[in-house]
């Protein structure tokens, strides 16, 4: 260590402060490449991890708000089967011929001379609205295309 020393004392004094300069430089760089630099990756991953979170935040408590109201609206008790099939039906301008129950949860829908486009939105909004299952389809087809001379459908829900 003190052949350094004896070397940098041996150096003109603008050497000697060019080396100073430098040896900070040097150790500025250093200190930035090693700490600040990781630091700030870190801080950035957090704030968009932050940001994600906030946004799922937001989103359940929207969900969760659904959910009261829908459980406050429906506090006199959920709406049968039948109830449920008929508004559906009444939605997409289809009338049912007949409605077999068994139980509480499943029945049996009959429909005649009904329009394809409109029986498949009937049954999408059954199962994706009302969280009734679609078990069993029958289709019998119609003289007439896009029209089906009988539709005969199992429904089951929880």
């Amino acid at each position: 260590m003190n052949e350094l020393k004896d070397r940098f004392l041996q150096l003109s004094p603008r050497e000697q402060l060019s080396l100073g300069i430098l040896f900070v430089a040097v150790t500025l760089t250093l200190l930035y490449v090693l700490l600040l630099a990781p630091i700030a990756k870190k801080r950035d991953k957090q704030l968009v991890n932050n940001k994600a979170v906030a946004t799922q935040h937001m989103e359940v408590r929207q969900l969760a708000s659904e959910v009261l109201g829908q459980q406050k609206a429906g506090g006199r008790g959920q709406a049968s089967l039948a109830q449920v099939t008929n508004n559906s039906l009444g939605n997409h301008g289809l009338r049912m011929e007949d409605f077999n129950p068994s139980g509480n949860s499943n029945a049996r829908v009959r429909l005649a001379n009904v329009e394809y486009n409109k029986v498949m939105a009937w049954l999408d909004e059954l199962e994706n609205k009302e969280g009734i299952q679609v078990k069993e389809v029958s289709v019998t087809a119609g003289d007439v295309k896009g029209v089906l001379a009988t539709v005969m459908v199992k429904l089951y829900r929880n």
